[in-house]
């Protein structure tokens, strides 16, 4: 389940034998004791097939938000007593309505109805919806309609959506340093061929993302640039006391080569244990010549 444009994961061809295997596991446990209740979430949710790209997976491992939200209307079905099949029934039935500023991250098609739904036909509408912000006022299933110039529209966000605050009236955002500016929250380990950074300045605020329960990032913020709607992360800024040097460092380990100077930056590789002189630092942070181009590491 490898989005076509992740790198540094399984070849896409080993996915289906993992997911067998791991079935193979789940097999194994039913009937093991009337106490342990098993729930097949992979095929309740997901599938028995794996895909190349899922509307409910992040990565190869991890479910979006969609993902998880499925997950957990799979364990309330089942806790409530309903069947797999009156499940799948009733949530593709019921249209709910929701008030929701919601980010798209990537171009969608705009659908004029569910495409499942009886009696939709070919629901496509002919046009697309570029990434930006929207008004959601209802969801079905893994579908939202939404406000558009066209009228209200249904999508299914494949590229993914987020659930934003929208921004109160001519609210800014002071930038002290220069800030990594992302096409969207899940883009931080972008930048192998280099990045934009916005230098100091203050910044029109558009909307702001928290992050999910388990991230612990500090807020993310969409805002106005001259490339359009952007989304910026103040953690991810260069250090304010970056200094020139020619300290030698010992490195004790195996070490990660970073793009930039923070933790989950682009990884350009990694270094064995050795003596290096580093030409900058900052809070921690050491930029070195190395094999694999100018990196920074931490000590």
């Amino acid at each position: 389940m490898n989005p076509p444009n992740l790198t540094l994961v399984s070849p896409i061809e080993h996915v289906q034998l993992y997911s067998d295997q791991l079935w193979d596991v789940y097999e194994s446990f039913k009937n093991y004791n009337t106490r342990v209740d098993i729930i097949d979430i992979p095929s309740l949710v997901f599938g028995r097939q794996a895909m190349p790209e899922h509307p409910f997976m992040h990565d190869t491992l991890h479910p979006n938000g969609e993902g998880y939200r499925a997950i957990a209307d799979a364990l309330v079905d089942r806790i409530t007593g309903k069947t797999k099949d009156e499940a799948i029934s009733q949530s593709f039935a019921q249209e709910t309505p929701v008030n929701k500023t919601i980010a798209i991250l990537r171009e969608e098609k705009l659908y004029n109805g569910v495409p499942y739904e009886p009696g939709a036909g070919s629901a496509f509408s002919g046009a697309t919806i570029a990434p930006q912000t929207v008004q959601a006022v209802a969801r079905l299933n893994g579908y939202y309609k939404i406000k558009t110039w066209l009228g209200e529209k249904w999508i299914n966000p494949l590229g993914g959506i987020l659930e934003i605050t929208p921004a109160s009236e001519g609210e800014t955002l002071q930038l002290t340093e220069n800030t990594f500016l992302l096409d969207n929250p899940y883009a931080v380990n972008s930048g192998r061929e280099g990045g934009l950074f916005l230098t100091p300045q203050q910044v029109k605020v558009l909307g702001r993302w928290k992050g999910y329960v388990y991230w612990d990032e500090g807020e993310y913020y969409r805002i106005q640039t001259w490339l359009g709607p952007k989304w910026i992360n103040l953690k991810y800024s260069f250090p304010g006391s970056v200094e020139p040097t020619t300290e030698t460092i010992e490195v004790s380990g195996v070490t990660d080569l970073n793009k930039y100077p923070w933790p989950d930056s682009y990884e350009l590789g990694k270094i064995a244990p050795q003596k290096v002189t580093a030409f900058e630092m900052a809070d921690g942070w050491y930029h070195i010549h190395s094999w694999a181009g100018d990196a920074w590491i931490k000590k």
